[in-house]
């Protein structure tokens, strides 16, 4: 008896509750949940690119090489150069005998050939095996010479122009009249 009681006070109760006008709470909701697979990468337009003939200590600087963040994350690049191969030149931040040193800069699309005075030494210089990453967007960041031109916040297809210089060694015996063989690799990093 008891609980037939308190099984028809409990329907009361919800009549009153849930009668014309009442409001309720949803008792359960959904929602969307989606993730993007975050996917780095990095294009150089050109696949080589060719110096021509220079003088011992001098420098030379590339035309633009197209670089394109072809990723679907904003990025940074970074940089690094190696010598393997027929390469007997050494690489390093200053020139000597049989050394040669690889500078780097990024620049934004279209900006124009750098004058040498541009690349910093040492911060423009590009390391030999081992990674620099641009580390601020001022003249005292590596690989650029404006606040708003460097491998750094590189929006998805964004693109950059990157241009090298190499400065010869002081002195080659060896290999004079040869040709000398140098590697750069961007690597693409969440920035």
């Amino acid at each position: 008896m008891k609980n037939s009681i308190k099984a028809v006070l409990m329907a009361l109760g919800l009549v009153v509750f849930t009668g014309p006008g009442s409001v309720w709470a949803a008792l359960e909701d959904t929602v969307s949940v989606t993730i993007r697979i975050q996917s780095l990468s990095v294009t150089i337009a050109e696949a080589t690119f060719d110096f021509g003939a220079a003088q011992l200590n001098q420098s030379v600087v590339s035309t633009a090489l197209n670089v394109t963040n072809d990723g679907n994350v904003q990025e940074r690049f970074a940089l690094r150069a190696n010598n393997t191969g027929t390469n007997p030149w050494t690489m390093s931040n200053t020139n000597g005998a049989h050394t040669a040193v690889l500078y780097a800069l990024f620049r934004a699309d279209a900006e124009g050939t750098p004058a040498t005075g541009l690349f910093a030494v040492n911060t423009d210089t590009v390391p030999v095996n081992s990674k620099e990453v641009p580390n601020g967007g001022n003249d005292a960041s590596p690989f650029c010479d404006s606040a708003a031109c460097d491998g750094e916040n590189v929006a998805a297809a964004g693109p950059r122009d990157l241009h090298l210089m190499v400065l010869t060694p002081l002195s080659e015996t060896s290999t004079a009249g040869t040709v000398q063989t140098m590697y750069v690799t961007i690597t693409a990093l969440v920035d």
